[in-house]
């Protein structure tokens, strides 16, 4: 078999996802909860709200009433999955959407060998699945595209945050880890909820920690403010984590969209932070064009001036590249989510190749 004409280093892209028909259980125990998991998810995405019948913007979100005090909170709109990469529902006859997905996902289905095939054309030769619940509760699924796919794929497990769940959540974690799982995957939010509002860095989860550190796997964590993303929350949150990774020393951790952008283009990085991330194994991940990239023109110059400041903070040892591939395509193409990192002047090509690839070697003992 002829070798590549040009072969190039491994690149990985933290952040993929593949996932079933959005509208429908997806591993949840019915269609219903799924998709009032979803609903609460969007309530504060980035996407704006449009009414269906002329594409405005609408001021105000319609999926929560009052304040977020939980799931409890959701408006009773017939929230649904349409085409098209849009979420719908209905006031008073009225129908509005957000567009979460590209418009080019018509049906809201993502296969595993539809990634395959966006990897192959914009040349990303691994992929690590994000195993965030809007998507669905995918342990299974992603355990199978790993058996069949073990080259291109690594799988992140999930754990249900119940409000009692020390012996489901190791039991589940480790099930996931035999079935070839390679990290977990932690949304704090999901365990903020007020409806069940318990602490994840508090003692009822130390087991599933202690789990986590005997199993020697890295843990991809979404942290944002709660209950609602103030930048006094998000640093509240992130005080618990910096105590956290004292605890957990040689837990490799990835902070899933980066450090806040509220911070990055305002009051700048705290010393706390600083501390910890240059203290322990903590990589950023790097992916501006998904988190601005409605309002930053490619190749996102803004995103490259924080790049290299983050790089001048930390060094490429501390920074993994990410897309957050199908959504990414609502802004630009996979392979331009990748390419304006190339042009980031004062980041030699060696270290380009740890931020794109190296790091995660590591952390996930690749050959």
């Amino acid at each position: 078999m002829p070798e590549p004409l040009h072969p190039t280093p491994q690149v990985i892209d933290s952040h993929a996802h593949f996932f079933p028909f959005l509208g429908g259980p997806s591993g949840f125990p019915t269609a219903d909860e799924h998709l009032a998991y979803i609903q609460w998810a969007l309530r504060r995405h980035v996407q704006p709200v449009r009414r269906s019948r002329d594409n405005a913007i609408m001021q105000q979100q319609s999926l929560i009433e009052g304040d977020e005090r939980g799931r409890s909170s959701l408006t009773d709109v017939d929230f649904r999955a349409g085409k098209y990469g849009r979420f719908k529902w209905t006031i008073d006859g009225e129908d509005y959407f957000l567009q979460f997905m590209p418009p080019s996902l018509q049906d809201m289905v993502a296969s595993p060998e539809f990634l395959l095939a966006l990897m192959d054309y914009a040349g990303i030769d691994v992929a690590v699945l994000q195993n965030d619940a809007i998507y669905g509760r995918l342990n299974d699924e992603f355990a199978r595209a790993v058996a069949q796919w073990p080259d291109r794929f690594i799988a992140l497990a999930q754990v249900d945050p119940a409000p009692h769940p020390e012996a489901a959540q190791c039991a589940r974690l480790q099930q996931a880890v035999e079935q070839g799982h390679r990290g977990l995957f932690f949304k704090v939010d999901d365990f903020y909820d007020r409806d069940f509002a318990v602490d994840p860095f508090g003692p009822d989860y130390r087991p599933l920690w202690e789990l986590v550190s005997t199993l020697q796997i890295p843990v991809f964590w979404h942290i944002t403010g709660v209950p609602s993303p103030t930048v006094e929350n998000y640093l509240q949150v992130w005080n618990k984590f910096a105590n956290w990774l004292d605890h957990y020393p040689e837990t490799p951790c990835v902070m899933v969209g980066g450090i806040s952008l509220d911070l990055l283009l305002g009051q700048g990085i705290p010393d706390f932070m600083r501390r910890a991330i240059h203290d322990h194994d903590v990589m950023v991940e790097i992916l501006f064009p998904i988190l601005k990239g409605g309002d930053w023109p490619y190749p996102y110059p803004k995103g490259q001036q924080l790049l290299q400041s983050l790089y001048d903070e930390f060094g490429a040892s501390k920074l993994v590249w990410g897309s957050d591939i199908p959504n990414i395509e609502r802004y630009c193409t996979y392979r331009q989510s990748l390419d304006y990192l190339a042009s980031t002047p004062g980041i030699p090509e060696t270290d380009l190749m740890q931020i794109t690839g190296g790091n995660l070697e590591r952390v996930f003992n690749l050959d």
